[in-house]
């Protein structure tokens, strides 16, 4: 399972990139971020 910290890093850079957007847009991209980190850590994983 990811680490809370890998998803938070991926879910900060989605903070990071929609400053100015509100906070209920960011929440619907959480399971985004979530795909996002899971595909990257295969990626990693090889």
């Amino acid at each position: 399972m990811e680490s809370l910290w890998n998803l938070w890093g991926k879910f900060g850079e989605k903070i990071r990139m929609l400053k100015g957007q509100n906070w209920g847009d960011l929440w619907t991209m959480d399971n985004e971020s979530q795909n996002i980190a899971k595909r990257d850590s295969q990626i990693l994983k090889g």
